[in-house]
């Protein structure tokens, strides 16, 4: 896995049977579509709760992470081989 730590545009659903969920984001100048996502976990920094994400394109694994308090998503790190 690839640590990338930048700071990225998502669309989203919120709400529903399943909570929040990536739809799509912007890196690179690319769109990547989310067709999956694999894994999701909440993780404590201090007194922030973030939300992760594990999510792939069909080719390639996304960890996102989502900062309710700043209402920012950033893109932590990817993986090309799964």
């Amino acid at each position: 896995m690839t640590m990338v730590d930048e700071p990225v545009a998502v669309i989203a659903s919120f709400g529903g049977r399943g909570g929040m969920r990536p739809l799509r984001f912007r890196w690179n100048g690319r769109v990547i579509h989310v067709k999956g996502v694999t894994y999701r976990w909440v993780r404590r920094e201090g007194s922030r709760r973030l939300h992760l994400f594990s999510v792939t394109d069909g080719g390639t694994l996304y960890s996102l992470c989502f900062d309710p308090a700043g209402l920012s998503w950033r893109l932590e790190a990817v993986e090309t081989e799964i």
